[in-house]
């Protein structure tokens, strides 16, 4: 399965790393590595993740990466990654 990241992600994993990034640099590439390693594993193995009923149509699985949730979707033998949030963010607002 091949994974694509959309656009909000995308800003959602260059945003944590500038968060990151102005105290601990390498800390900010530690975090985006993981993330990006994340999503390669759920692409091999989109069965990873979980359901958040309390949160979101059961469409959307989430799975967790430090204190940040991968939120993604599979669309035909696409995974996509529809954001990249932490987790004491308010979530319903993102659904």
């Amino acid at each position: 399965m091949k994974a694509h990241v959309s656009l909000p992600a995308a800003t959602d994993i260059n945003a944590i790393w500038s968060y990151i990034a102005e105290d601990n640099p390498a800390a900010a590439d530690r975090v985006e590595q993981s993330i990006h390693n994340a999503i390669d594993k759920l692409a091999r193995n989109p069965n990873f993740g979980h359901f958040r009923d309390d949160l979101a149509p059961r469409q959307y699985k989430f799975y967790r990466v430090y204190s940040y949730l991968i939120i993604f979707r599979i669309e035909g033998d696409t995974l996509i990654v529809v954001r990249v949030i932490h987790g004491a963010r308010d979530l319903p607002k993102f659904f």
